[in-house]
């Protein structure tokens, strides 16, 4: 395990191979390399950076592949480790001190967190009843303290949400949790006129006091609120209750139209409310001709998913 968390890329492919090869030969170790692999991804999750992010992005992808190879072991190990961090939630919401919030509030408790939820969603069909318990843990860790310094955590935790849920199956409610950001008075005013040193958003999940409110900090918040409607609709747009499932957030949306003092922000919501508006006229019309619970099998590509297509690829 030392080996597979080495610095040398070579050496962490060779230890995987040979981690890989015990626990399929030896059915008695798996148990073992599942626990090894994913307590030393923890550990060397505890700093994240552009340096890092490649290391830890293989030794998830190690995690991923190793507990498929024991998946009915799996789903023991995923259990009990949701436990854990949701025991620590439970302590953070019942105390609220400080020491509690940042066992919470680091890259070692986000990174398990969505690892976990990638292991459910790729074994979704043994591991799919953990779903509920990992999307509750997601959940109150963006409750816990819903300021916008804890934006750029809320949408790593969104994206765990999304993952946990392709095509809106199960439904997750999580359009609160994106919409609730556009009311900040830091996101629908205009940009303060001062100085901010640029953040690398990717890589960060608090943001600094003085950065709340300039230019820099609104272009990440609306490029990352209109990216995961945007996600979000496109993968739900195929379901026959996509009209009643939009109504509501396009009262919201239009709410905001009506508030903000932000430019661009109120252009991206007329051009998503458009793109909602012609998704459920193509739903209605689709409705009409198929007698389905769901439309997944349709060949015809809606509005919205056409759309979000081409705009994520540039």
């Amino acid at each position: 395990m030392s080996s597979w968390e080495s610095s040398e890329a070579h050496v962490r492919v060779l230890s995987y191979l040979c981690i890989h090869c015990v626990a399929q030969e030896n059915p008695h170790m798996r148990k073992f390399c599942l626990k090894g692999l994913y307590s030393t991804y923890v550990k060397n999750s505890k700093f994240l950076s552009k340096h890092t992010s490649s290391a830890l992005q293989f030794m998830e992808n190690c995690c991923v592949e190793i507990f498929g190879l024991h998946i009915s072991g799996a789903y023991e190990h995923v259990f009990r480790y949701i436990r854990q961090l949701a025991v620590l939630m439970r302590i953070a919401m019942t105390t609220t001190k400080k020491e509690t919030v940042q066992k919470i509030y680091n890259w070692q408790y986000i990174s398990s967190i969505k690892l976990l939820c990638r292991i459910i969603s790729t074994y979704k069909e043994v591991l799919k009843e953990l779903i509920y318990p990992a999307a509750q843990v997601l959940i109150a860790t963006i409750k816990l303290i819903p300021t916008a310094q804890y934006f750029p955590l809320r949408f790593h935790c969104l994206k765990a949400l999304r993952e946990l849920s392709p095509s809106g199956s199960p439904f997750i409610p999580m359009l609160h949790f994106i919409t609730e950001v556009l009311g900040s008075v830091y996101v629908k005013n205009k940009p303060q006129n001062f100085s901010s040193k640029a953040t690398d958003t990717e890589f960060t999940l608090r943001f600094k006091k003085n950065f709340l409110g300039s230019k820099l900090f609104q272009d990440f918040v609306i490029n990352s609120v209109i990216h995961e409607l945007y996600a979000y609709f496109s993968e739900s747009s195929y379901h026959v209750a996509f009209p009643e499932l939009a109504l509501p957030v396009m009262v919201q949306l239009k709410h905001f139209l009506l508030n903000t003092k932000n430019l661009r922000l109120s252009r991206e919501l007329k051009q998503l409310l458009s793109l909602i508006k012609k998704t459920i006229v193509f739903i209605g019309f689709e409705r009409l001709n198929v007698l389905k619970a769901n439309m997944t099998s349709t060949s015809k590509q809606t509005p919205i998913d056409e759309f979000f297509y081409r705009w994520r690829s540039y």
